[in-house]
């Protein structure tokens, strides 16, 4: 989280928390700040790995709060692409297979993190 706060820092964006209008609900304003937030991370080019990875993460997180349902795997596949040795971008894509009800990929993926 580090080099997500850095590089905000260099583009020039605050990382501080800002209130939310009253009229969103705060879910989804956090959401989309997060998904902001992630989204220059990843543009920036900054970094990559492990930090790309968590990046990508926070991303599907974002999608699956604001209940985007299409946004979160393709966010997850990039993760995986980018980081195809570490097991942490198996865990959410086994559970986005699971709330999909295509179980036999779920269970590949977290087999997956396992390895």
């Amino acid at each position: 989280m580090a080099a997500i706060a850095s590089t905000l820092a260099q583009q020039g964006k605050s990382a501080a928390k800002e209130e939310p209008p009253r009229r969103l609900h705060a879910r989804s304003y956090h959401s989309r700040k997060c998904l902001e937030a992630c989204d220059c991370v990843i543009d920036s080019g900054a970094v990559n790995g492990n930090a790309l990875a968590v990046a990508l993460i926070g991303k599907t997180n974002a999608y699956l709060n604001l209940k985007e349902d299409d946004k979160p795997l393709a966010a997850e596949s990039d993760a995986v692409v980018a980081t195809p040795n570490l097991p942490l971008p198996h865990i959410p894509r086994a559970a986005i297979h699971s709330q999909m009800d295509e179980h036999q990929n779920a269970i590949a993926h977290a087999y997956a993190a396992l390895s």
